[in-house]
């Protein structure tokens, strides 16, 4: 009697085959919700924005009903206007697919999962929970992720135009991309000096064709008295605000996100310009993204996008570690996977878990055991 059997599914084995496989599975996952839902109050905080600003009426001004304050640049504010007039059901559609396509494009730049084994599929799932999330709030932060993985890929592959031209519109956009930018800067790359200096000034100076001179300087003097004032706002779910809802001491808690902070800070801006450790381009990134989410006080649920490329970069890192090292070390990183992702899906019975002293507060403790893990790691392979 012959037996019958399955035939085997035949992942990608291409760059392209798996962007577009990615990409069609966060097709399917999210844009019938949103096609349903359309417009939250996150895009249209961005449509607003975009609406004032070509009419000539600051972004930054008391929001309108149902939306928040605009806390992006003028030149983001400018640029979503191509937004403006679609149906709310498409744009919202349009808004996943650019943030999750430019997702998927940057990790595939360092998570090659038809060369890394059949094991790394499973981290690319777990990599589109986070990104998952963010995008059901339509907020910009996996397109920035994106940009940013892509950006310092193109720098490590010696197109220092390119990744200036990435990081340096992400940062213009939110500030938290600004560290990489930074970091690569010290590096003294002419093309990549070249390319920051002249885009930033077209970003910066880019809406004055179209408002005058006077008013996008005075849109640029109130987008960064929003920052000011933003950043002296009550914490959300970074280390010091998590560790106060813990009931931690106040200064430990302070301490304890100054030290990341800085030492973050360090490790980026590396002043020696030389690779901290092989591969020192991933865990660079690594520490620059899990650190960001430490230390920004407006670090939110959807903010914690940043962190999912981590653990697949992570997991490959480690087959340098040997042995039992390496049973224990990727351990730590499904732990921390558990933590940061899998308490927050339907899957998972959260009433079996319940984190008492904030909410979310466990996938900043997740964040920071990938932070430790990727410092163990980098000191490891000196």
């Amino acid at each position: 009697m012959r037996k019958l059997s399955m035939p085997r599914p035949h992942l990608p084995r291409t760059f392209g085959g798996q962007v577009l496989l990615c990409c069609c599975v966060s097709a399917i996952a999210l844009l019938p919700q949103l096609s349903h839902h359309g417009l939250n109050g996150v895009t249209r905080t961005y449509l607003v924005a975009a609406e004032r600003f070509w009419m000539g009426i600051s972004p930054y001004s008391t929001p309108a009903a149902g939306t928040d304050w605009f806390k992006y640049s003028p030149a983001f504010a400018m640029l979503y206007g191509v937004f403006a007039k679609l149906p709310h059901a498409l744009h919202a559609v349009l808004w996943a697919t650019v943030g999750f396509t430019a997702y998927w494009l940057g990790v595939a730049r360092w998570v090659l999962a038809y060369r890394d084994g059949r094991v790394i599929w499973f981290w690319l799932i777990a990599a589109s929970m986070e990104m998952d999330g963010s995008l059901r709030y339509q907020q910009v932060n996996a397109l920035l992720t994106g940009m940013i993985l892509w950006g310092v890929a193109d720098y490590r592959d010696g197109k220092q135009l390119n990744a200036s031209a990435l990081l340096t519109s992400a940062a213009n956009w939110k500030v938290f991309p600004t560290p990489f930018s930074l970091g690569l800067l010290v590096r003294r790359n002419p093309q990549f000096w070249l390319g920051t200096g002249v885009l930033g000034s077209l970003l910066l100076l880019l809406p004055a064709f179209y408002l005058g001179w006077n008013l996008n300087w005075e849109f640029h003097r109130q987008w960064f008295e929003v920052l000011r004032h933003d950043s002296g706002a009550a914490g959300l779910l970074d280390l010091e605000t998590v560790l106060l809802a813990a009931h931690a001491n106040p200064t430990f808690a302070y301490a304890s996100r100054l030290l990341v902070g800085a030492l973050t800070l360090l490790l980026i801006v590396d002043i020696r310009k030389r690779p901290l450790f092989p591969p020192a381009e991933a865990l660079w990134l690594c520490i620059g993204l899990t650190g960001i989410l430490l230390f920004n006080p407006r670090t939110e649920p959807p903010t914690f996008v940043l962190a999912g490329p981590v653990l697949p970069i992570l997991w490959i890192a480690s087959r340098s570690l040997g042995g039992t090292e390496k049973k224990w070390y990727r351990l730590a990183i499904v732990v921390c996977f558990f933590f940061l992702s899998l308490v927050h899906n339907d899957i998972w019975p959260r009433k079996v878990f319940s984190m008492a002293t904030w909410y979310n507060a466990d996938k900043t403790f997740a964040v920071l055991g990938l932070w430790l893990l990727t410092l163990y790691l980098a000191k490891r392979r000196r």
